[in-house]
């Protein structure tokens, strides 16, 4: 019985200090906000973390209330989580559809997830599609790199490009389709 009632007491301490710091890390949150935003923080993380004794913090007895019923359902915290989540993603479909749909990074994601092509493929494409020699510096592969730069020298008729490819067999094998 006396080692029940010695676990009974040092898991009591030990959610003590759990809870405290809890607090203590919520109420350095929320200092950052005002104090009507402050209450709306400190209700959030009461409900959210499903500790009712965050509420005690709320002056207004109503709000305070409120607070300590909701940070005792289950089903309130899932409700916020779920709005949190979908908060999430809408900002993050809202910056992918900042980014400038012209740009080449955009290009190349939207290449990789649209047709599941690696990022030398995409980059690959992108070069050849724009004619755009300097995308095939950005390729790793060098087969892929070697066949962006003889595309785009063929394409363009511009020998001179042929130049910039490391094995004699491929400069001559560029200059071939080029001319």
């Amino acid at each position: 019985m006396k080692k029940a009632s010695e676990f009974v007491f040092v898991f009591g301490i030990f959610l003590m200090f759990f809870l405290l710091g809890c607090t203590t890390k919520v109420e350095q949150e929320c200092q950052r906000y005002t104090n009507e935003q402050k209450i709306d923080c400190i209700r959030y993380y009461a409900i959210l973390k499903q500790t009712p004794e965050l509420c005690y913090q709320i002056s207004d007895l109503n709000v305070r209330k409120e607070c300590m019923q909701k940070a005792t359902e289950p089903k309130e915290a899932k409700k916020l989580e779920v709005q949190l989540e979908f908060s999430k993603r809408m900002e993050q479909k809202q910056n992918e559809q900042k980014a400038e749909p012209s740009s080449f990074e955009y290009l190349v994601k939207q290449c990789m997830e649209k047709e599941l092509k690696t990022k030398d493929n995409c980059l690959f494409d992108i070069a050849k599609a724009k004619e755009e020699m300097k995308l095939c510096d950005e390729i790793v592969s060098e087969e892929i790199h070697r066949r962006c730069i003889v595309s785009i020298a063929s394409t363009a008729k511009t020998p001179k490009v042929c130049q910039e490819l490391k094995l004699e067999a491929d400069r001559q094998l560029c200059l071939f389709y080029t001319s």
